[in-house]
């Protein structure tokens, strides 16, 4: 009885001992906050070519209206290098961004501020640095929650509306806004 006990203890200290090297949480590498005195929130990150970080999301701090689109390249240990807000005096936001193959990034998400009324699509494209190069292109169709780049530098883009639809975009115009 007594090297059952002794078994059992020492069995038990070993899974707690395993147990609780498994349950630790894995370290971070490093850890940022991004934002102003307002809500800000970030729905899409991807790492870019560069090492670096793309977030896109919305921002209530910074911009021209009730939300915008905030846009936000970090390096690769998540220190800011620049953000752009793309919007209006209304609701816009966007909840996916892609590096294109021009570097640039292509935003896909929905404006009240432009447009015809009510929620549009909205749909983003930049150049590479787009805080420094001037006005981004944009367009706008419905919503489309998924974009991927071809081979041939079109866009294709999948989404909702009624019916359920697919679109592919070959040029893009540059305009000031969604009308």
């Amino acid at each position: 009885m007594k090297t059952f006990f002794c078994f059992s203890a020492f069995c038990l200290a070993i899974v707690a001992a395993l147990s609780s090297s498994f349950a630790q949480p894995p370290d971070s590498l490093w850890a940022h906050t991004y934002g102003g005195a307002n809500e800000e929130v970030g729905y899409n990150v991807r790492q870019t070519g560069d090492g670096g970080y793309i977030v896109v999301g919305q921002t209530n701090s910074f911009g021209a209206g009730d939300a915008d689109i905030w846009l936000l390249k970090t390096n690769a240990n998540g220190d800011s290098l620049w953000s752009r807000t793309f919007g209006g005096l209304a609701f816009d936001g966007a909840y996916f961004v892609r590096q294109t193959t021009d570097s640039g990034f292509v935003l896909a998400g929905f404006t009240e501020s432009f447009g015809t009324g009510g929620r549009d699509f909205w749909l983003v494209k930049t150049r590479r640095d787009p805080v420094s190069a001037g006005d981004p292109f944009i367009l706008h169709p419905f919503c489309f929650p998924q974009s991927v780049q071809s081979g041939d530098g079109d866009h294709v883009r999948s989404g909702q509306g009624r019916p359920r639809f697919a679109a592919r975009v070959r040029s893009v115009r540059k305009r000031s806004g969604c009308a």
